[in-house]
């Protein structure tokens, strides 16, 4: 391998030099010494000379103890290790194949790991936002009715909630008829999430309601696939649901609103099942804690509501309860161990 013979004969010679420079600095340090003893400059220098003895000799010793072996035996066990792998290129391309395999799969397991495990919600203050679901008296998960839902938002311990539904809708009116996926949130969802929108506005309080205007939110990607990125799409009425609505505003390119991916955001009221009997748990909803309280506190906040609740509302809110978990788990769901699972066979 000429390269490396090149190489380690240009890293001797600067070693060399090196070592050179400071050995002549101490016979320089050693004559000056001598001549401050009253010693003459030719007398001292030779002296200092004699003391170090041959440079050149010495120089080379230890530019051997210093590396050179260890530099040698290197160059010498890569020599070695490309002839054997020369010899056997088989076993060559199978630890080349499995060590790009276990590279590879690391890479992507650790990269999945940073983005759902370790990166935090893309939203700010994102340990304070929580998920909410009802449960009934079997301990199992259900939806929240509309008005136990406003009930529960009067909780100190919840300084924001909006419901969230999520259910394909009939784009019409326009070109083909397309099934988007449609996202039905209360006005308060987007101002929880601190997003603004690209063009436009968001929900206005009270357009969430029944009576209210029809009017809708796009997602950056169907503004882009299905409108062209038109600026005038702001004030244009399309057909969903078989029923008029006026776009009102675009959306961010990575924004994404939590618990349901979306193409277009429409008002809660607009859900198919919306209603406001008790006896329908058809929403979910999340929430943002208020600063400074715990999950703890809000769950026994909404534990007293539910309880008060129950008593008020017997042929319909008896053994129903609240559950609170953080927004982040209810992404995760049973992903967690999954991946751990995941990233340590794969380590």
């Amino acid at each position: 391998m000429p390269w490396l013979t090149k190489w380690h004969a240009l890293w001797n010679r600067h070693l060399s030099r090196q070592l050179d420079d400071e050995l002549q600095s101490h016979v320089h340090l050693r004559a000056e010494a001598l001549i401050g003893e009253g010693w003459s400059r030719a007398d001292a220098y030779e002296e200092a000379r004699k003391l170090f003895g041959n440079l050149t000799l010495t120089t080379e010793r230890t530019r051997e103890v210093h590396v050179s072996a260890t530099l040698e035996t290197i160059l010498q066990d890569i020599q070695y290790a490309f002839r054997r792998l020369r010899r056997q290129p088989i076993f060559t391309l199978s630890a080349m194949l499995t060590l790009g395999l276990v590279i590879g799969a690391n890479g992507a397991i650790f990269s999945v790991l940073e983005a759902v495990l370790l990166r935090p919600l893309p939203y700010p203050k994102p340990a304070q936002l929580v998920a909410l679901t009802g449960s009934n008296h079997l301990h199992q998960q259900t939806g929240i009715a509309v008005p136990d839902l406003e009930d529960w938002s009067g909780a100190k311990s919840l300084a924001e909630v909006a419901a969230i539904m999520s259910q394909s809708v009939n784009l019409t009116g326009r070109d083909e008829p397309t099934r988007v996926i449609g996202q039905f949130v209360s006005a308060t969802l987007f101002p929880m999430l601190r997003a603004k929108p690209v063009l436009g506005r968001v929900f206005r309080t009270g357009e969430d309601r029944t009576g209210a205007a029809r009017v809708c939110v796009l997602s950056f990607g169907i503004w882009q696939s299905r409108f062209g990125g038109d600026a005038a799409i702001i004030g244009r009425s399309l057909r969903l649901n078989d029923q008029p609505y006026v776009v009102i505003g675009v959306m961010p390119r990575d924004f994404q609103a939590a618990l349901f991916a979306a193409d277009v955001w429409l008002p809660i009221n607009a859900y198919p099942n919306y209603s406001r009997d008790r006896r329908n748990m058809s929403v979910m909803a999340i929430g943002r804690l208020a600063g400074g309280t715990s999950i703890a506190q809000a769950r026994a906040e909404l534990a007293t509501i539910t309880g008060r609740l129950a008593a008020q509302y017997p042929d319909t809110d008896r053994d129903r309860a609240a559950v609170i978990t953080p927004l982040k788990d209810t992404f995760l769901g049973n992903l967690r161990s999954t991946l751990w699972l995941l990233a340590s066979a794969s380590g």
